[in-house]
């Protein structure tokens, strides 16, 4: 089982709610997370949504301060950030992936016209990235309207 948490671009002022208690401390996330794998064992990965689109804000230096940390509790907790098609390039892979586990990998048939019913381009997609050491596992996007919520 794994846990997400949202990124800024998904936080104030973006929307109207922040990921709580932790907010925009994601290396307080990084650590709370870990700490709780420990006790509930079936916990084995963490992510952080829209990584990709959040790069800016997610430099190697602080992704490296967050998992240092997370990985001083629990080292066999992965890190498996969602990463869109066009952002996993080589200065991609040769910048995060020493730091990631994995990639999620929310396809959405981007390189040729949005599209969730077409899984035709997933392997290629994913074949494409040769340049990229890490596994990764292709899902569907889902999303709730998160309007309803009270």
């Amino acid at each position: 089982m794994g846990l997400a948490v949202v990124p800024p671009s998904e936080s104030p002022p973006h929307s109207k709610l922040y990921a709580e208690p932790f907010r925009l401390d994601y290396v307080r996330w990084a650590v709370e997370f870990a700490r709780l794998s420990l006790r509930e064992t079936n916990l084995v990965a963490w992510s952080i949504d829209d990584f990709t689109h959040n790069l800016k804000f997610y430099t190697p230096a602080y992704l490296k301060q967050m998992l240092d940390a997370s990985r001083q509790i629990n080292p066999r907790l992965a890190f498996v950030p969602c990463c869109y098609y066009p952002a996993i390039t080589e200065r991609f892979a040769t910048n995060y992936s020493p730091l990631m586990d994995g990639i999620l990998f929310p396809y959405r048939h981007e390189s040729a016209g949005a599209s969730l019913k077409d899984p035709s381009l997933v392997e290629p997609s994913r074949s494409s990235w040769t340049f990229m050491p890490l596994p990764i596992a292709a899902s569907a996007p889902l999303r709730r309207n998160m309007s309803n919520r009270r």
